[in-house]
């Protein structure tokens, strides 16, 4: 089964392993040549989408010149996508290493035969740590690995690694696409939102911060509410992309499903 890696942030990371996000929006990369015809506008009638194996393609089609540009998605049913997050490594033991993820959770994973020289790029600031505080490693029994090495109540130098340069074998969440659409990020209703992962208590608090909503005024501001939160969460991460919410990107709209997740 062919897999390809996807970035979340942890709030998102929490939505997926809480069991309440099912659809991810990923921004369109447009070709050059698909814009410049309308000097970086794309007029909706010139949009379509149609169904191209192994996925969907955005297709733009120039009436006066008889020209289609396929955009292929990326992303295919019953494909498989690897979750990349906020991760540190904890610890390293002889035949593995043990990640802290933002959550506080961790997981011990043996290192491929591959990725025995891995460990050589995360260890000089731990190096730089036991000399500065005389810190001596010791042998613990309270792990089930023989051969631990843990350290004393000095404090292990935690290095929050971008989510970017997560490896394959330390992944802890595996998903399956289960549609593809392609969408402009505008045209999402309360329930795509709500299954982007934005719940109820977020959106009743957001409400309350930006307008002073009060609960009981919450079945009339309710669809209003959802989507400001979903437009704050969304530019949070593209505007400095280049891809806020009110130039209103094409997007991929894709189910996703559960389907690993690492207990602690």
């Amino acid at each position: 089964m062919q897999e390809m890696p996807v970035i979340f942030n942890t709030r998102m990371v929490a939505a997926i392993l809480g069991g309440y996000k099912s659809t991810t929006c990923r921004v369109i990369k447009l070709p050059a040549e698909f814009t410049d015809l309308f000097e970086g506008s794309l007029p909706d009638y010139t949009i379509e989408h149609a169904w191209a194996a192994p996925g969907y393609e955005l297709i733009h089609f120039d009436f006066q010149m008889r020209t289609a540009i396929p955009v292929k998605c990326p992303y295919f049913i019953r494909q498989h996508l690897w979750v990349k997050e906020t991760w540190a490594t904890e610890m390293f033991y002889e035949d593995g290493v043990r990640i802290k993820y933002k959550d506080d959770t961790r997981k011990f994973f043996e290192i491929p035969e591959d990725k025995y020289d891995w460990h050589e790029n995360e260890w000089p600031a731990h190096d730089d740590f036991f000399h500065k505080n005389n810190v001596q490693l010791s042998i613990s029994s309270e792990f089930d690995y023989e051969g631990t090495w843990i350290l004393p109540e000095t404090g292990w130098p935690i290095k929050w690694r971008p989510s970017i340069f997560m490896p394959r074998f330390v992944s802890r969440i595996l998903l399956e696409v289960t549609s593809v659409d392609a969408i402009q990020i505008q045209d999402l209703t309360t329930d795509d939102i709500i299954a982007e992962g934005i719940t109820e208590q977020e959106a009743i608090q957001y409400a309350q911060q930006s307008n002073n909503i009060l609960p009981e005024n919450w079945d009339y501001f309710r669809d209003k509410a959802f989507r400001n939160c979903f437009i704050d969460l969304w530019n949070s991460i593209n505007a400095k992309r280049g891809y806020p919410f009110d130039v209103n990107p094409w997007v991929w709209k894709i189910g996703i499903k559960l389907l690993k997740a690492s207990e602690r």
